[in-house]
């Protein structure tokens, strides 16, 4: 249990996380390079800085918001990348998945913003928590809603 630790900074490379509870800790610019986190609870850490790089979460694993990354996935990805005013398919269709540099990221299709500064301040930790994770290549790309799915939802 690591809830409410100072690990600021430590590495933790390759430590099997499983299940560890985070909670409220000082992750700040910690090194989780390759670390397992599936299931870990994370809620209200400050993760800022910290590299997840090759990180392992699963769809369990609680992030430093509160949500489950299952929900992040389905609910918030798909929310964010459509605050810009620009459909989910529309979004997608530039290829912005494949890539990790601000010109292609998702965030910047989403806003058309030329730098992150030009996105909806209300709306910068969760883009920050978006390019920190997706960074770590730790999302997959949102389904587009077919049309099918969509009359029936209706």
């Amino acid at each position: 249990m690591l809830c409410h630790s100072d690990l600021r900074g430590t590495s933790l490379t390759g430590a099997n996380l499983t299940g560890t509870d985070m909670g409220e800790a000082n992750l700040r610019g910690a090194n989780f390079t390759w670390a397992n986190l599936s299931g870990a609870d994370m809620r209200e850490a400050d993760i800022r800085g910290a590299n997840l790089t090759g990180a392992v979460f699963s769809e369990d694993t609680i992030l430093e918001t509160g949500e489950r990354l299952s929900v992040y996935q389905k609910e918030v990805i798909p929310a964010l990348l459509t605050a810009g005013g620009r459909s989910l398919a529309d979004v997608l269709s530039t290829g912005c998945w494949k890539w990790h540099d601000w010109g292609n990221c998702p965030i910047a299709v989403a806003f058309r913003a030329k730098n992150r500064s030009r996105c909806p301040v209300l709306l910068q930790p969760r883009i920050l928590q978006f390019i920190q994770l997706f960074d770590a290549n730790l999302l997959t790309a949102p389904e587009i809603p077919s049309a099918a799915n969509i009359d029936n939802a209706v």
